[in-house]
């Protein structure tokens, strides 16, 4: 494919779809210059694709191919926006094109990166103007994406450590859900903090949010808190309520359906048709990017009311999207067996004892997240 992509690049007619894959294909194959080449020959054409090379300029280090790739890609989405139609698909490019560092590459002294921090704020107001200039009713599903993640990025940015105590400003946070309760970086955000302290959080992190509770300042966002601290220590009845908390409050949002179906599935026998509706639920609004974990949870809650094989063909498709976990493997062959079906259990229990199989010595990583510091969230933090 990349040859006769390269064979193609001079003729003037090859497709733009063409230029693009190729330029992707290199992306992946690790080769920046040759995806820089593809999609700089888009842009020649297709002003719009300047967007691509301004990204690829940035993942290579290339100042002054990022600066002008995204000035041209800026100015052809001003003037893009400005005609009818709305156009979403510029309008959204453009909020990410106002988002984007204003430089790129490291060495900056701390005035400097103090700078370019506030000068991202701003453009981060300029971009949510931009995205809220539509009526609200007219908001698309990636719009409100992209304005949820305006604010889970303010959220990042008010992340601090100081003497190894974090402090983050939750609101930005309860905001990026109510806007999209969908978006699924908002339970990454809230595992990162909770697993930021460890395996096990503090009693601490506990008691913060417990007073939370009692002061009647808790938002959806402190029971997602709550929930995780709780799932992390295995103590499903504790975290079952607050997982109720937050789904009553957002019915969208997939990962905490999904941990409220698991929950109610493994503790409330009377409840598991209820926590098949939920497990439904959130693969069903996952489709844009499907999750292995949903499949697999929703293989649990069928195997439980002993619904086999549906309960295979969740978990196949976990695995379809997942073929390295050894536990989805092992549930297919669990579901199998039950079948009778002792041939496929047994290759599926070969895949799993694969899987398990401890790595060569020399492939491990160099480093895990564990050596990152433990710092302890203090008991006033916003």
């Amino acid at each position: 494919i990349v040859h006769h992509a390269d064979a193609a690049k001079s003729w003037e007619r090859t497709p733009r779809s063409v230029l693009l894959s190729a330029s992707d294909l290199n992306t992946g194959l690790g080769d920046i210059p040759a995806a820089i080449r593809l999609a700089a020959l888009s842009a020649q054409r297709y002003p719009a694709d300047n967007f691509v090379v301004a990204r690829l300029a940035a993942s290579s280090d290339d100042q002054r191919l990022y600066q002008q790739a995204r000035n041209q890609a800026q100015q052809h989405f001003e003037a893009e926006i400005a005609q009818p139609p709305h156009n979403d698909t510029a309008r959204l490019h453009l909020a990410d094109l106002y988002v984007m560092p204003a430089e790129i590459g490291g060495g900056a002294d701390a005035t400097a990166q103090s700078e370019l921090a506030d000068q991202l704020l701003k453009n981060l107001d300029r971009a949510e103007q931009l995205l809220e200039q539509l009526p609200e009713e007219q908001h698309s599903p990636a719009i409100r994406m992209a304005l949820s993640n305006i604010y889970l990025k303010r959220y990042d940015m008010s992340f601090e450590i100081v003497d190894n105590r974090v402090s983050v400003n939750f609101q930005h946070l309860d905001t990026a859900l109510r806007i999209d309760a969908t978006n699924p970086r908002i339970a990454e955000a809230v595992a990162k903090l909770v697993r930021l302290q460890g395996p096990r959080p503090s009693d601490e992190l506990v008691k913060h949010l417990l007073e939370r509770l009692a002061s009647g300042t808790a938002t959806p966002t402190t029971h997602a808190l709550l929930a995780e601290l709780y799932l992390v220590r295995q103590d499903l009845a504790k975290a079952t309520p607050h997982l109720e908390q937050v789904v009553q409050r957002y019915p969208n949002a997939p990962q905490y359906l999904n941990n409220l179906a698991f929950c109610l599935a493994e503790l409330q026998p009377e409840r598991r048709e209820e926590a098949l509706q939920l497990a439904l639920r959130a693969v069903q609004l996952s489709q844009a990017a499907p999750s292995a974990d949903y499949y697999d949870t929703l293989s649990h809650v069928y195997a439980l009311l002993d619904r086999h094989v549906e309960a295979i063909a969740a978990v196949e498709r976990a695995i379809g999207l997942s073929k390295d976990r050894p536990d989805f493997h092992l549930r297919a062959a669990a579901e199998y067996r039950l079948l009778n079906n002792p041939s496929l259990a047994s290759l599926y229990e070969a895949n799993a004892q694969r899987l398990q199989s401890p790595p060569d010595q020399a492939q491990e990583p160099a480093h895990t997240e564990t050596e990152v510091a433990a710092p302890q969230l203090p008991a006033g933090a916003d």
